[in-house]
C-alpha cells in the first residue's frame, strides 16, 4: 500500500462546504483556519455538530493518552448493566463501567468512595479510637475495620455521620480526629450523672480532605462507666465531590 502525503490542501465541494488540511496536519470542516487537530464549524443551522452512530447497538468515542495507560470510551450503550439507552463512561484498560446515565435519567457512580460501619460487640470502657469493626458498605475498602480509621483516596469534600449510645449516669467526651489532630469545633461532651436513662448522641458534618488524610472518632474522656458502641451505633463517610 502506498502512502500519500498531502500539504496545504483545500477542497471546496459544489455546495460550498469546505474541508481544509493545513501545513500542521489540522483538519477544518467549514473552517479555513483550524485551531485544533479537527475543527468543525456547523453550517445550515441546527444545533448538533457531530453524530456518531453505531451499527451494533452501541456507539462510542474513544479517548486515549499518548502511552495508552488511560483509555476511555464515552457514548451510547445498549448492552451494559443499565440496559438499553444508557450513556456511559467505560474504562477500556480495566474493562469497567465507571459512570452511567440510564434511560430514566438516573446517574450511578459505582466506584464512588463510601462506607458505613458499626460495632457488633463490646462496650467502650477506655479512651482511644472507637473501632466500628463491621462494615456493611465499604466501596474501595478505604475504611479499616481493624483500626477504625478512614483514609481519603482522593482530595474532595466528604460527608460524615456517627451516633453513639451511652449508659445512664456516665460522663464522657467524644471528638472527631483529622489525621492526628482534633477536628475544630466538633467536640461532644456528656455529663449524664443526673440522667436515669441511656443517652443517644451523634453528629453530621461536611469535611474537606486531601488525598491520604484520615478521619476517626475517639473517646478522649471516660473517667468511669461505659459507652454502648455496638448494635445500632455507627460511623459512615462518603465522597460528595
Amino acid at each position: 500500500m502506498s502512502t500519500v502525503s498531502v500539504t496545504n490542501l483545500k477542497h471546496e465541494s459544489a455546495s460550498g462546504n469546505n474541508i481544509t488540511l493545513d501545513s500542521n496536519g489540522r483538519v477544518g470542516v467549514n473552517n479555513a483556519s483550524p485551531a485544533y487537530q479537527v475543527d468543525v464549524v456547523r453550517s445550515g443551522g441546527g444545533t448538533d455538530v457531530v453524530r456518531v452512530k453505531g451499527d451494533a447497538g452501541n456507539a462510542f468515542v474513544r479517548f486515549e493518552d499518548s502511552d495508552a495507560s488511560a483509555q476511555y470510551t464515552v457514548g451510547a450503550d445498549d448492552n451494559g448493566p443499565t440496559g438499553s439507552g444508557s450513556f456511559v463512561i467505560y474504562d477500556r484498560t480495566t474493562s469497567t463501567y465507571r459512570w452511567r446515565l440510564d434511560a430514566a435519567g438516573r446517574v450511578t457512580t459505582p466506584y464512588q468512595p463510601v462506607f458505613s460501619a458499626y460495632k457488633n460487640t463490646g462496650l467502650i470502657t477506655t479512651t482511644g479510637t472507637i473501632v466500628f469493626n463491621v462494615a456493611s458498605v465499604n466501596v474501595g475498602s478505604h475504611y479499616n475495620t481493624s483500626t477504625g480509621v478512614f483514609t481519603a483516596p482522593v482530595s474532595g469534600v466528604y460527608g460524615l455521620n456517627f451516633f453513639i449510645l451511652a449508659q445512664a449516669s456516665d460522663n464522657w467526651d467524644i471528638r472527631l480526629y483529622k489525621n492526628a489532630s482534633v477536628y475544630p469545633d466538633f467536640d461532644i461532651r456528656c455529663n449524664n450523672n443526673a440522667v436515669a436513662s441511656n443517652l443517644t448522641t451523634g453528629g453530621n458534618i461536611v469535611v474537606s480532605l486531601a488525598a491520604n488524610d484520615t478521619m476517626s472518632i475517639k473517646v478522649d474522656y471516660l473517667p468511669s462507666g461505659d459507652i454502648y458502641a455496638f448494635g445500632l451505633n455507627g460511623f459512615s463517610m462518603w465522597l460528595i465531590g
